[in-house]
């Protein structure tokens, strides 16, 4: 192995991607490995998938290049409203809080305007949270929501 890779201690470990198909024979010589190529995982937000599948002229070519490499799609979907109702109050458990701080009407809004994409719902409610504390509410309703809704631009 220290011919292959003569830089590599004998105790490091080390892992090795190879295309599929291809089987590593470490006493091949270097020059038939010269032009393997690494497969990563591209994860990104939504604009990294628009911009993969863009139709305008200008970015069209450049887009091209990386879509034709892409060999896997996948998209994750916002959380449900269960999942929503479950998240906030795992999120609220987990900063020590016992009793729900949002009620139905907050949370259904909530949702509505995050479509359940966590990003939006984290900033979201921290929005509507520090809106109600300054405003001295016990829990975030639906005025308190539709005036972080607005403050935080979603």
């Amino acid at each position: 192995m220290n011919a292959f890779f003569p830089t590599i201690k004998q105790n490091h470990h080390f892992m090795f991607l190879a295309p599929a198909g291809s089987s590593f024979d470490e006493s091949a010589p270097a020059k038939k490995w010269d032009k393997l190529y690494l497969t990563l995982p591209l994860i990104g937000q939504p604009l990294l998938r628009a911009r993969c599948h863009c139709r305008c002229t200008r970015q069209m070519h450049e887009a091209d290049a990386l879509r034709q490499r892409i060999d896997m799609h996948d998209h994750l979907e916002g959380l449900t409203r269960e999942e929503l109702d479950a998240y906030l109050a795992q999120q609220l458990k987990a900063a020590g809080v016992a009793e729900p701080l949002f009620d139905d009407t907050a949370r259904q809004g909530l949702y509505q305007a995050t479509k359940g994409i966590p990003r939006k719902v984290n900033k979201l409610a921290m929005t509507a949270l520090r809106l109600a504390t300054a405003r001295k509410a016990q829990r975030v309703d639906e005025s308190v929501l539709l005036d972080a809704t607005a403050e935080a631009l979603l």
